[in-house]
């Protein structure tokens, strides 16, 4: 290889890298000004929005999602239990999909709930979007 083609292929590399920490710079963790959320205690937690989905069919099959607490997260495998906090309250979920849309992501919204799960954190589906702490639950926490 010519220095000319090493020089293109390391600016492309560059460019590359520049380009995943603008969008990840989009998706920082926010700050949690809660009284029930103790600092040390928030250390196991990820902080970022979510909404809710009423889709029917989610990637691995049909989904009751009138029924169950479920969410939908790129970043967690399938049947991983989650436990959700907002606003004092905390309830615990399964991963059942995939989701949000990607796009949404870069922007911050990290998971798509079922609309009972942001009914029961939120007090309503009014709202859309709200900002949540989840925290995935190991063997001993079940």
């Amino acid at each position: 290889m010519t220095r000319a083609q090493l020089a293109v292929i390391l600016a492309l590399v560059v460019a590359c890298a520049v380009a995943l920490f603008w969008h990840g710079c989009r998706v920082k963790p926010v700050a949690v000004n809660s009284a029930d959320w103790p600092p040390h205690e928030m250390a196991n937690y990820t902080v970022g929005k979510a909404s809710f989905f009423t889709d029917k069919k989610g990637a691995w099959g049909p989904l009751d999602v009138t029924k169950g607490l479920y969410v939908a997260c790129w970043h967690l495998a399938r049947g991983t239990p989650v436990e959700f906090r907002a606003e004092g309250r905390c309830c615990t979920a399964i991963v059942a999909d995939r989701g949000p849309a990607k796009w949404l992501v870069r922007r911050g919204r990290l998971y798509d709930c079922s609309p009972r799960l942001f009914d029961s954190l939120f007090g309503g589906l009014e709202r859309g979007v709200g900002r949540v702490a989840a925290r995935v639950l190991t063997e001993e926490a079940k």
